[in-house]
């Protein structure tokens, strides 16, 4: 089974991009005035905006009958590759603004450590589910 962020990523980073962006741009102008400081929140919001596909495409993952690949990150890439039997518990934590578009990070703990999985859509976490206790 392969896996990668959901549709659901995408709204939840471009939210949060866009509320981040907007609050940081407001408290410029309230405490600096007009001028460069608006121009500069602006030229951060186009080169974040050009990367969007490289954050959307962040976390990849493969599971088989022997063990998990997992790749995640853009500036500092993570990956990891774990036995299958050492995993331990599945967890998935859906905070209020990934219940919105649906998705969910999870959390897969296994001998000697844990891995956090974000921005999964809930039927690829019910596959991974599935798979992870179907054996």
């Amino acid at each position: 089974m392969t896996f990668i962020t959901g549709s659901g990523a995408v709204a939840v980073l471009l939210t949060a991009w866009w509320m981040g962006t907007a609050t940081v741009a407001g408290l410029l102008w309230w405490g600096f005035g007009r001028g460069w400081w608006l121009l500069l929140c602006l030229l951060v919001l186009l080169v974040g905006t050009m990367y969007w596909p490289f954050w959307i495409r962040s976390v990849y993952g493969e599971l088989d009958n022997r063990r998990l690949y997992l790749r995640v990150g853009v500036i500092w890439r993570r990956e990891l590759t774990v036995p299958r039997v050492a995993f331990r518990t599945m967890e998935y934590l859906v905070p209020p603004l990934h219940r919105i578009f649906g998705c969910c990070t999870v959390v897969l703990r296994f001998a000697g450590g844990s891995v956090w999985v974000p921005l999964l859509d809930v039927e690829t976490v019910n596959r991974l589910k599935a798979q992870m206790e179907g054996g």
